[in-house]
């Protein structure tokens, strides 16, 4: 599984053990986003980035699955 951790998410802060993991942390903008998304089975991001349709979209046509946000609680 390819997972994009976009939003300078760190993989050392993430669940990576997993030897079927793989992460990518660098930050993409929009249209780096929509370009690249379709390569990936999972986004994972913060507030930075927008998941607007156009993203959606183009990940639907490739292999994107999970689309997730990650929350720090106080």
């Amino acid at each position: 599984m390819k997972v994009l951790l976009n939003d300078g998410l760190e993989k050392d802060g993430m669940v990576t053990s997993r030897s079927w993991i793989e992460t990518d942390t660098r930050k993409r903008d929009m249209r780096s986003l929509v370009a690249e998304i379709g390569s990936f089975d999972a986004l994972i991001v913060r507030s930075a980035t927008k998941v607007t349709r156009e993203v959606i979209d183009a990940g639907a046509k490739g292999k994107l699955k999970i689309v997730g946000a990650r929350r720090r609680w106080l």
